[in-house]
Parts: C-alpha cells; structure tokens; sequence
C-alpha cells in the first residue's frame, strides 16, 4: 500500500516555472471565502499537462473543473482533520525528510563527484587488499601499532614477499584465508570511497600505501584493469511453474524448447509460441538493453553477459521466475555521461563520498548565514574547560559569558552555554584522548556545523521556494490518498450490499464473451501435424502423443491447455469454433491443431467473476456522487478575469 501511496502523490508532484511566478499573487477562486492562488493552478495544469489522456481536459476551462475538485477534497480532507493524524504526520515528516536530502547538497562538488564516478565506471578494477583492523576511535598507541603492523606487511610485499601469502597470513579480513585477499572484478560505487580511490589511482602491479576506512587500515595491490562490460540486447523465452498443473515440468518444457533452438527454429518464433513472459514474447522475446545491476536476478544477468557473440544461445538455467534460456542480439559500452547522470547522482549520494559534499555544503551555508571563525570562543573555552574533560570528569562552572551569543541563525540564538552543555556530554560519553585544544575545537565545529545544517533543513520551505512547494503538494497528496481510501476506496471494497445492487443495477456492462476451453497442439513440420491430429481424434493422450511424435533428437511437438476468448491471438486466426479435433493451421513456421473440449457462449458475468471490475466502477460511482456532495458543502467562486489571464499566459 505504501508503494500506491508514494505513486498517488508523486503524480501531484509540481515543478515552478516563469508563468507560475507571473501569477503568484492572483486570486483563481475562493473556497468558502479562502483564496487560492493562480500559480497553484498554473504549476498543476502545466505539470499534469502531459498526463492528461482525455485531450478535452487540456483546456484550461476543463482542466478548472479537476482543479476544483481537487481542491474541494483538500479542503475536505482538512475538514476532517485528516492531517491531525498520527500516522498522517508521521509519513509526511517520513517523505520531508527524504526530499530534504535532494536540497542538502553542494552541487559544485555533486557534478565533481559524479563525473569522476562516472570515468571510473567505464573501467573496472581486480584487486587485492590486506586488511589491519582499527577502531575508529581507537587510542594512538592502537592506532600506532595497527598503522605499523600494516606498514611492514606492505615493505614485504613490496620486497617480493606474495600478496596472496601475505594476505593469508595476516590479513584481518576473514575471506582472505581463503581468497587471498583477492576482491576480484569491480567498478565505481561498489567499494568504500577511500578503497575505490586507491584502486583507480595506483599503478596495476603496485601495492598502495597503507590507507584508513572505517575498517581499519588497508594495503591494495591492482591486479588488472579492463574496459566495463557495458550493456547487452538479449532475447529470452522463460518457462514458469504452473502450481495448478500437476503433470507439467518447467525444466522439462525449457529443455523441450532449447532442443528446438539448436535444431535451427527460429527463437523469436518459439518466443512468441510458448514463453510465459508475455510482455517480451510479443517481441520475440526480446528485453530492453541492459547493464550489470540493472535486473532483478544476478543469475539472469551473468548468464547473459556470458554470451560474447550475437546469436549465441544459453543451456537452460534456473532463476526466481522459472526456466529459461537466452540468447545474445548485441553488446553496447558503456551509455553516456548524460544517460547515466541520474544513477550516478543518486549512488554518490548515498556513497561514503557524500561526506566531502556535506562539507562543502556546510561551508557554503556558512557564509550564506554570515557565520564568523570563533576565534574568540575558542580562546574562552580553551581556559575554561579544565584538563579533567579528559577522564570524563569537568563539570560547568558560572561564568557570565557562558550567557552570551555564540553566533544566529536567522532569529535562533545559540549560546556559550549550549555549547558548553555539548562539551559535557562529549566528555561524558566518550571521553578525551589527544590534545585538549584540539579536541575542542574539533566539537566546535562539529557543533556548529550540525546546528547550521539543522537549521538550513528545518527551515527549507522559508529558504527555497522550490522544495517549499514540492513539500506543500506532498502533504496535500498525503491527504487526498488518506480522504479516498476512507471515504471512498474502502467503502466501495466492504460494502457488499450496495456492490451486489450496483451489480444488478448495471448487469449489461459485465458480460462474457464467447470462449473455448481447449488444448493445443504446436508442431513444428506438418507431417508430424498430421499425425498428431490423427492420434488426437483416437482419444490418444497428451503423454502418449509426445512420446510417439517426440525422440530424445527430435522435439517436435509441445502441448498447452487453457480457456481463452475465441479472438486470443494464442488461438489459430481462422480457427472454426465448434467442438472436437479442428484441422491443421499453418502460422508462423508453425502448425496448430486445437482439440475444443467446450464452447463457452457469450453472456454474462457472476458477481464473483466480475468483482474486480464492479468495485472499481462502484469506486467511480461513489466518488463522482461525494464530489457533487462537496460542491454543494462548499461555496466556490471563480474569477474570470484572472482565468482569461491565465489563457493570454499560456498561449504566449
């Protein structure tokens, strides 16, 4: 339900634009005496413009009209006090949050960042690495042994002493014992950024200088590299499990197919006839260009790229869908920057190098909210914090400075005094080794720089129009989905009466068309055709048939059973309905013949049968009679002159 929630408001999403501006302060209409503003409607119009299916509703005038019922159910929602909620404000602050991040960045450092990650993608790396484990907050004299342990394996390692030994020997990463410390084949965004940056920046045959993560302290050794795989065009036909059907095998039936490939069918043809993923067979079985990561199945994947040449053909294989087998059309490199731009930015994001665009964020901010060096606060605090902040002990003493402002934020005021209490509970919590000066001018910053950034992300709707609106059209998306589900969608689910009086009312909109239930044969040549349908008007069963048609060299016949609406492009395309053995039908390179076991006639529906259908039109019924209730509820006023503005706008 989550996922329908996030695609409900996303629709709602609205970008700005010059024209919105324009009209920022004109006044549309009235909703019981409150104003709603031009640009709003502007942003929704031109935003949804292209959604819009019906070509009347892009009319300015039509498109009123869903604006106004939009806006009626908004003001409904709140009416009902949907937006008290607590579960209301807990998914809008939940969707806040996620869209601030999007506004929290540096963009200068961003577009670095994602250029840089994108000439390491078109590269791949194999790499070694040993591994010297070291807390992060380890005490110098751990630190000092980790960074000389890792320092002499690396002198040995240069001197010509076997990494892989090596690893084995000391590495601290427990695979190594078994790998060697081999990480094999990867690319960009896979590792760590201070790994990635040693893989793609020394020399192959080199072992780096040693290097810190969080992890500990690393050495690596570039084995190779080599251009990415980039992406590949493949064909597929897939096999799933039928739970219903007893007798029928997936792998058996992929097998029985894949033996027809290498006799010289035509893939594609085969594809079409028999691959349960209907969306590619229609295609043949092609799928869409992809690369490494992009599908849902690792085996899938690894299968594919195995292929080199096009026209090559996986052996079966199994994944989470079923059987399948594949084969190759074309190998692409690596897309463009621009085409991967949006991948990229959202890996980088999320990537331990974020922190360095963090950094230039808060910079940034810093000077946008006029924040000076501290110079003098460090000087009072180095006095006034006394040497026991390093067991943990200092406690804040009186003193009138700590009463003064630290530095502001707009109208927010931070204090000597807050910082001090920050200080205290470092100390406490952590305790101090190193420096005392050091180590509070590093909470300084830590300090100001959380402050400044919390300020900035609790108060982006003041600060940036653009998220300021992307948020409003959220919460008001939020709203709608929770008025429609309470008001309307679970209604028209749970009430069974007036879905069965609906049913009854409109029973000539649910009607059957005319079906057969059959079972079908598919031959590949159109003397085993023949035979087959000979066998098939004697009663010979499917099993019998196949046996007696099909050899271990030669598959040349595959069965399939169900019902289908007589115009099924499943079926032959002159096919004669009428029950029995039907005559063969040459299609595709193919030959059919059709056992009609029942013809079902047109008529209709039963209540069960149709209820997916009727609870959907039941929901628009419902939904089209609350709207006319709310019309009503509600005074709405429209202002023609700035309509007609709105339209002169537009058409410019």
């Amino acid at each position: 339900m989550k996922l329908y929630r996030f695609l409900f408001v996303f629709c709602l999403l609205i970008a700005g634009n010059t024209i919105a501006q324009e009209l920022d302060k004109q006044i549309i209409m009235t909703l019981d005496g409150e104003p709603v503003y031009a640009s709003d409607f502007v942003r929704v119009y031109q935003k949804n413009l292209d959604l819009v299916q019906d070509e009347s509703q892009k009319d300015v005038d039509e498109y009123l009209k869903l604006f106004i019922d939009y806006r009626l159910k908004l003001r409904e929602a709140y009416e009902q006090g949907l937006d008290t909620t607590l579960k209301f404000q807990r998914e809008f602050k939940t969707y806040r949050n996620q869209f601030a991040r999007n506004f929290l960045t540096d963009n200068n450092v961003s577009e670095a960042l994602v250029q840089e990650a994108y000439d390491r993608t078109v590269n791949e790396v194999n790499a070694s690495h040993i591994l010297i484990r070291v807390n992060q907050n380890a005490t110098p004299e751990d630190t000092l042994k980790a960074y000389s342990k890792i320092k002499d394996i690396r002198e040995k390692a240069v001197n010509g002493r076997s990494f892989e030994t090596l690893a084995k020997t000391y590495s601290e990463d427990p695979s190594a014992k078994k790998n060697g410390g081999e990480l094999g084949w990867f690319t960009a965004l896979k590792m760590v950024y201070a790994f990635e940056e040693q893989a793609y920046t020394v020399p192959v045959g080199d072992v780096s200088e040693p290097f810190r993560t969080r992890f500990g302290y690393h050495i690596l050794k570039v084995n190779d590299r080599r251009a990415s795989a980039g992406e590949v065009e493949v064909a597929h036909i897939m096999v799933s499990p039928k739970p219903k059907d007893t007798v029928f095998n997936p792998k058996d039936r992929i097998e029985e197919l894949y033996l027809k490939v290498k006799q010289g069918e035509d893939f594609g043809v085969l594809a079409k006839q028999f691959s349960d993923d209907r969306n590619s067979a229609r295609r043949e079985g092609k799928l869409d260009r992809f690369g490494s990561g992009k599908l849902n199945s690792e085996v899938f994947e690894k299968k594919a790229f195995s292929l080199t040449k096009a026209g090559q053909v996986t052996e079966p294989f199994e994944t989470q869908y079923g059987w399948h087998i594949i084969k190759l059309i074309d190998r692409f490199p690596i897309p463009s920057f621009n085409e991967m731009r949006g991948e990229l930015e959202k890996k980088v994001t999320k990537d331990s190098r974020a922190n360095l665009i963090s950094d230039a964020l808060v910079a940034g901010l810093k000077d946008h909210y006029s924040i000076g060096d501290f110079s003098e606060a460090k000087s009072f605090f180095s006095a006034y914090v006394t040497k026991d902040v390093k067991d943990g002990n200092w406690a804040i003493s009186d003193n009138s400075t700590l009463d003064q402002p630290l530095f502001k934020l707009r109208d927010s005021v931070f204090k000597y005094r807050d910082f001090a209490k920050f200080i205290y509970n470092k100390q406490v919590n952590k305790g101090l080794s190193g420096d005392k000066n050091t180590a509070i001018n590093n909470w300084l910053k830590e300090y100001v720089d959380g402050k400044v950034l919390a300020y900035h992300r609790d108060h982006l709707e003041q600060e940036d129009k653009e998220f300021s609106n992307i948020v409003s059209e959220y919460r008001d998306g939020l709203l709608l989905f929770d008025l429609m589900e309470m008001n309307i969608w679970n209604k028209a689910k749970k009430d069974t009466l007036g879905l069965k009086t609906y049913y009854e009312t409109n029973k000539q909109n649910y009607l059957w068309d005319k079906r057969v239930n059959v079972t079908m044969a598919k031959v590949n040549n159109k003397t085993d055709a023949k035979k087959v349908r000979n066998l098939m008007k004697k009663g010979v069963s499917e099993v019998d048939v196949k046996s007696q048609i099909n050899s271990d060299e030669s598959m040349t016949t595959l069965f399939s059973n169900g019902t289908f609406n007589v115009e099924d492009e499943v079926l032959p395309k002159k096919l004669k309905i009428k029950q029995g053995i039907s005559k063969v039908y040459e299609e595709d390179n193919y030959y059919t013949v059709v056992n009609i076991k029942d013809v079902l006639p047109a008529g209709p529906k039963t209540f069960k049968e149709a209820k997916g259908t009727i609870v959907s039109d039941y929901q628009d019924y419902l939904e089209k009679n609350w709207i006319a209730a709310l019309r009503t509820k509600y005074s709405v006023n429209i202002n023609d002159d700035t309509v007609n503005l709105i339209k002169t706008k537009l058409e410019d």
